[in-house]
C-alpha cells in the first residue's frame, strides 16, 4: 500500500471515529434534552425545547448520513489497494 493510500486510509478512519463519537454524544444530549422537556409544564419553554430536539435530531440523521458515505469511501479505497 503507498504512503498516500496509509495517509488517506488513516484520515477516513479517524473522521469515521470521529463522527461516531460525535453521534453517541448527540444522541446522550437528545436523550436528556426529551427527558427535561417532558418534565416542563410551561408550554412555551416546552416548544422551544421540543424545537431544539427536533434540531438535534435533524444533526444525528445528518452526521450519520456523513458516516455512511465515509465508511463506503473508505471500503471503496481499502477495495482500490487490495492486490488479488
Amino acid at each position: 500500500m503507498s504512503k498516500e493510500a496509509i495517509t488517506e486510509y488513516t484520515a477516513m478512519r479517524q473522521a469515521i471515529q470521529s463522527n461516531i463519537e460525535a453521534i453517541r454524544s448527540l444522541i446522550q444530549q437528545a436523550d436528556q434534552l426529551t427527558a427535561t422537556i417532558g418534565q416542563v409544564e410551561d408550554s412555551d419553554v416546552k416548544n422551544k425545547l421540543a424545537t431544539q430536539a427536533d434540531s438535534l435530531n435533524q444533526s444525528i440523521n445528518n452526521l450519520v448520513d456523513q458516516t455512511d458515505k465515509l465508511f463506503k469511501q473508505y471500503i471503496e479505497l481499502a477495495n482500490s489497494v487490495v492486490i488479488v
